[in-house]
């Protein structure tokens, strides 16, 4: 799919797409690109589109694909606008390696780690909706054939009731040409938002008993009463820019939280005023790595996806649940840590009376419990759980620790026993 051309960004670069496969086959162009609007990687549809091959755009910049620089120039607004993280969307033009000029309509999504910013392109080929519009403006006398033409929803409305809608609209909705035609646009599509200024296109959802479509919607105004009013279907483009971001976010063996989304949406509860405490968990699986050499790391791995399951079962939706790693998995409450304690403990106890692996084997964990008057910073918390993990671990192993006055960093069973258990699995 992609040649490696900045090795040190190599690992960066690819953790933002652990949806390889769902972004190789995607039926959009798409590529990634950085904070300096390199390119980083493209997938098939994108080298169908353009005419390059992958390995003649990747470490280029984007300019290889605006008609002039001064078109890079001016696109840059919309790269800018997009670091915001929310899905923007522009119609642009841009020039395919023949040198032909295409329209494209281009959907940034922001994707941003602790080091680098990246942007997630996608384009569609709206060439002949461009070309279309344009027509609509000039040839309203041949409305019809216009109708028939493009892939859009398209509605004609003159003084607010519909006169003409064609066959993709009709399929938006789910209705037949008699329930639509004569009927006022503000009647049937309640969620919709119509502005006289029209060419302002905004997201709206059109509501159908079967499902929620998600549409781009312009108004095209052909005299002071009647307009064109286009409907883009957008849902599955934002469905699969989500299914991306979800998979960039979770762990791919037990699908909660990775560590880097754990941390920062525990941060998040800590930085929100309305939280006065927030508690944070963190255990692992007791003398896990006789389990992966007993039974081998398919068993463990199992073992990892049923506790997270279990977990999952029990946290309640104020809480936060995550993989740090290994064995290792954290929870936070927004809640202080004398409260934090008896749902620690049941947590306990239901992995205790938990069968794993088909009623086989059973697991117990050990506990490490803090709260933000130690410190409102992740960091600091997790060092604090995780010493008081290990205490649990040398007090017996199979319990929770909350209160032990005990430095374990500077302890021989810290630095021997507990660096091995954090090398398990």
């Amino acid at each position: 799919m992609y040649k490696d051309h900045l090795p040190s960004q190599e690992r960066s670069y690819k953790s933002q797409l652990p949806g390889e496969l769902l972004f190789e086959s995607s039926i959009t162009a798409m590529m990634l690109v950085d904070d300096n609007r390199i390119i980083l990687v493209v997938n098939r549809q994108f080298c169908a589109l353009f005419g390059y091959t992958a390995e003649e755009v990747i470490g280029k910049s984007t300019s290889i694909l605006t008609p002039t620089m001064k078109h890079f120039f001016k696109y840059r607004k919309y790269f800018v606008e997009t670091r915001d993280g929310s899905i923007k969307s522009s119609e642009l033009q841009y020039k395919k390696k023949n040198g032909e000029l295409v329209w494209v309509k281009l959907t940034g999504t922001a994707i941003v780690d602790e080091k680098e910013r990246y942007i997630l392109w996608s384009f569609d080929d709206i060439s002949e909706e461009v070309e279309s519009r344009q027509e609509l403006h000039d040839l309203n006398l041949e409305l019809n054939i216009i109708f028939n033409k493009v892939p859009t929803g398209l509605v004609y409305v003159v003084d607010n009731v519909i006169e003409r809608a064609n066959s993709v609209f009709l399929t938006m909705i789910n209705k037949e040409e008699d329930e639509v035609v004569g009927k006022n646009i503000h009647t049937l599509l309640p969620d919709a938002r119509f502005n006289k200024d029209g060419q302002k296109k905004i997201l709206v959802q059109l509501r159908r008993a079967d499902k929620t479509l998600t549409v781009e919607q312009e108004i095209s105004p052909i005299t002071e009463n009647s307009a064109i009013v286009l409907f883009h279907n957008i849902t599955g483009h934002i469905l699969e820019k989500a299914e991306l971001l979800n998979r960039a976010m979770t762990d791919g063996l037990t699908g909660i939280l990775n560590k880097d989304s754990f941390q920062k949406r525990v941060q998040a509860l800590l930085d929100d005023p309305a939280n006065d405490v927030v508690s944070l968990a963190i255990f692992d699986i007791d003398h896990f790595k006789n389990v992966n050499d007993t039974y081998g790391h398919i068993v463990g791995d199992k073992i990892l996806v049923e506790l997270s399951e279990l977990l999952n079962r029990q946290v309640r939706k104020s809480e936060i649940l995550g993989r740090i790693g290994g064995e290792e998995f954290g929870i936070a409450f927004p809640v202080e840590k004398k409260d934090g304690i008896p749902i620690c403990d049941r947590l306990l106890q239901s992995i205790r009376n938990q069968y794993f692996i088909d009623s086989e084997l059973r697991i117990t964990v050990s506990m490490g419990l803090t709260d933000s008057n130690f410190s409102r910073h992740f960091n600091e918390m997790y060092k604090e759980a995780d010493r008081l993990m290990y205490c649990a671990k040398k007090s017996g192993w199979n319990r929770l620790e909350f209160d032990c006055e005990e430095k374990m960093t500077d302890s021989k069973y810290y630095r021997n026993v507990g660096k091995q258990e954090r090398q398990k699995g």
